[in-house]
């Protein structure tokens, strides 16, 4: 009951993404504990981190599946990374984190393909 009770709460209190702005806005999405943040225009998404915990894939793939995409990643914690694991292909690197990290994080950052430099500057 309590679980359901939860669910009911987040539902009510989640905002809706139906009628969104056209032209440039920036999100900050409900993630939790994390970060990720869009800055959207007509033509491209670039996430700000790709983390926390909980992923709005679904919400975001809505607003950015016909657009370019970057991510910019500032360190290797997983809440800023880990929706990086759940998030299929469409989406290049803009600016990775510095220094090194697990084998694990390093492969799924270098598994992302490099943002061409017109993606960079919009």
């Amino acid at each position: 009951m309590k679980i359901f009770l939860f669910i009911i709460l987040i539902s009510l209190s989640a905002s809706r993404l139906d009628n969104l702005p056209t032209g440039r806005y920036f999100i900050v999405w409900n993630v939790g504990q994390g970060l990720w943040t869009s800055d959207v225009t007509d033509s491209s998404c670039q996430h700000f981190d790709f983390g926390g915990e909980f992923f709005p894939l679904r919400k975001m793939k809505n607003i950015c599946s016909d657009k370019a995409q970057a991510v910019h990643l500032s360190h290797w914690d997983w809440d800023h990374i880990g929706g990086l694991a759940r998030f299929s292909k469409g989406l290049c690197l803009a600016a990775r984190p510095l220094g090194k990290s697990s084998r694990k994080k390093m492969k799924l950052i270098n598994s992302l393909p490099i943002c061409n430099l017109e993606l960079k500057a919009k």
